[in-house]
């Protein structure tokens, strides 16, 4: 026994000194801590209470009661008896009396009275087990906010490990005169950016573990460890265990009980009873006298009253019946609604999780290869009249002076470009942009959509180490404005671009501005990491972080008007299928430093903006794709006159920028 106690001992003391925590062990302490819970003891007592106050109700009962009276007149013999002398009633009358009464039967109502009692005190007690529940869902959420800040640490420290390694390599580059200072100076920039990083995440988890010891009502020590909850295995969606359930039965339990105290209302009631008093008169009421005198007997009552409104009470106790079966209908049916949203987003996380080690494998070959390229100077460049080409460890890219941008991209044997990207001013109008007069307004960025002006090319870069070329572009419809593309082939095996658009004063206000292109080849499914589905500034609140997925396409509109934007993008991949629908190529595109939005449709804005029907839209074999620092918004307050809010509109004015890597 000793062995074991110090065992167990032992055991406690270790898992105290190891600072981890269960989510079911957070729930509980939770529960307890919670100011709330102490209402059970309470609803408790109360119960305790009235049931021994009911019970009470079978104890003899007994009352005491005294009178004083004086009359204006008595009953008196309305004739004289000769020779008989008989005295009239006193007007002054007195009494006092002690009565016990026993009850036999009262019909059931002391009975009613208990189950009314203990229905009331479990509707109580599921009520607030309802308002508990809304604690788990806190919980939840700190506790498995730390988990994830816990990996976004670990993350952290990969990067940086990663990232030191890289510095060692790049300055062992330096000084073998593949590299320069500049390139030392990027990673020691990314190394500092890693920091601030984890600077910001150690501080989030140090405050969501403040929430978390508030919650449970404990200290915990910064370097407190999680237990990651084990995942039920099976499909349990269509198993409902929540309190409200339990409430709804206890309610209509309550009505049940009532129900059945109805009759209370229309049985017989037998008891004895026994008086004892002393008074003038007593029972002799022609005596004119103090005397004691009692009185014993049974008495039984039957009211027949509660009959008239039997019908309409229980008409109402079944209207209460159909109330709440009402709203369990209506909660089984919105939680049937969540269950199957958040299956389905378990089942897509799923999915993504069964390519994860794949995804990891790829990513470390990337590595491997982009090492490998830096470290031997894999890059070849070849220059030419007008053109500048750069062929990689599976890409070849084609800078072309006279087109004013790169006129091929081939990865992996499959060209992407049908024409050379050019700067994105103009999105197709709306309905609410038409309804407050937007198109006329901006209609210089429609015609420098169109009719941008070249104003150079520069190399900026050029080894085996790394190419960057910059395209400068002028707006003639917005005179003094001007907007740049930058590429650099970077050697880790990306396309840097960076978009940057300088305004002039007086310029009107803009659409959207980014990057657009069109592929060689039409897009069969284009794959996201963001918010779901179509997405704009002023349009996002609904949307649903996670990965997502869906084929380009223009919504049916009675006229063809911009659609398909996605905002807050991390990522986004362009798939072309074969003919047995296999996907043949696919091209990703990654943020550079900040998420951004993008649309991939059938066909261009100029197009969109053309057609007055969508049998109008070519059928290009295309797809358009449109990458943007800078959205307006899309209104929709009335769709009759009333302009974007202020937050959502872009200024021409102003500067713009976007910056995205293809992975190559």
């Amino acid at each position: 026994m000793i062995r074991t106690f110090f065992l167990i001992l032992f055991a406690s003391l270790v898992l105290q000194a190891s600072g981890q925590l269960t989510l079911e062990g957070c729930r509980q302490k939770a529960q307890d801590h919670y100011p709330l819970a102490r209402q059970y003891k309470l609803i408790e007592l109360s119960e305790s209470y009235s049931l021994a106050n009911a019970a009470k109700g079978n104890l003899p009962q007994i009352s005491l009661s005294g009178k004083a009276s004086y009359q204006s007149d008595v009953t008196q013999i309305p004739f004289d008896i000769p020779e008989l002398s008989i005295k009239g009633l006193p007007k002054d009358q007195y009494q006092i009396m002690l009565e016990v009464k026993q009850n036999l039967w009262d019909g059931g109502h002391i009975r009613s009275q208990k189950q009314q009692t203990k229905a009331t005190s479990q509707e109580a007690k599921s009520q607030l087990d309802v308002n508990m529940y809304a604690l788990n869902e806190r919980v939840n959420q700190v506790y498995f906010g730390i988990l994830l800040l816990d990996e976004q640490l670990e993350q952290n420290t990969l990067l940086n490990e990663e990232l030191q390694r890289n510095l060692k390599n790049v300055m062992a580059y330096r000084d073998n005169g593949i590299a320069n200072d500049a390139d030392v100076d990027a990673v020691q920039v990314e190394i500092l950016n890693t920091q601030q990083q984890r600077v910001s995440l150690e501080s989030n988890r140090v405050a969501y573990l403040r929430m978390l010891a508030l919650l449970i009502g404990e200290n915990l020590a910064t370097d407190t460890r999680l237990v990651k909850p084990i995942v039920p295995q099976g499909n349990s969606s269509d198993v409902i265990n929540r309190p409200e359930l339990s409430l709804y039965t206890a309610q209509e339990n309550s009505i049940n009980v009532k129900e059945q105290a109805l009759k209370t209302g229309y049985r017989p009631q037998l008891g004895l009873f026994a008086q004892g008093a002393y008074g003038n008169p007593g029972l002799n009421m022609l005596k004119n006298s103090f005397e004691p005198y009692y009185i014993v007997g049974a008495r039984l009552s039957w009211n027949f009253g509660s009959l008239y409104t039997l019908k309409n009470d229980k008409r109402k106790f079944t209207t209460e019946r159909q109330r709440i079966q009402s709203n369990r209908d209506l909660f089984l049916f919105n939680t049937h609604l969540q269950l199957a949203e958040q299956q389905g987003v378990i089942s897509a996380l799923q999915k993504q999780m069964k390519t994860d080690n794949e995804i990891i494998r790829l990513r470390t070959n990337i590595r491997k290869s982009a090492e490998a390229k830096v470290a031997n100077g894999t890059l070849t460049v070849t220059e030419g009249d007008g053109n500048l080409g750069v062929r990689g460890d599976g890409f070849e890219i084609l800078f072309s002076a006279g087109e004013a941008g790169p006129s091929s991209l081939t990865v992996n044997g499959s060209e992407w470009l049908w024409r050379a990207p050019r700067p994105a001013f103009w999105r197709a109008a709306t309905d609410n942009d038409r309804g407050c007069g937007f198109p006329q307004k901006a209609a210089a960025w429609l015609a420098a959509d169109v009719y941008l002006q070249n104003l150079g090319f520069a190399v900026l870069r050029k080894s085996a180490d790394g190419v960057q070329v910059r395209y400068t572009y002028g707006v003639p419809t917005v005179p003094g404005a001007k907007a740049e593309l930058t590429y650099t082939v970077e050697p880790q095996g990306t396309l840097l671009v960076e978009a940057v658009y300088h305004g002039v004063p007086g310029a009107p206000e803009l659409p959207c501005f980014g990057v657009k292109f069109q592929t060689f080849a039409p897009v069969a499914r284009t794959l996201w990491t963001g918010l779901s589905g179509e997405t704009y500034p002023d349009r996002c609140k609904g949307g649903v972080f996670g990965c997502h997925e869906e084929v380009p396409h223009i919504e049916p509109a009675l006229v063809p008007q911009d659609c398909g934007l996605h905002v807050g993008t991390r990522q986004f991949t362009l798939e072309q299928h074969n003919a047995c629908g296999q996907t043949a190529a696919a091209l990703t595109i990654e943020q550079a430093d900040a998420p951004f939005a993008f649309s991939a449709l059938p066909n261009t804005a100029q197009e969109i903006e053309a057609a007055q029907h969508i049998t109008e839209l070519p059928a290009t074999g295309r797809t358009s794709v449109t990458i943007l620092g800078a959205a307006r918004g899309v209104g929709g307050i009335d769709s009759w006159g009333t302009d974007v809010e202020e937050p959502y509109h872009v200024s021409g004015e102003g500067e713009h920028r976007v910056a995205f890597r293809i992975v190559l």
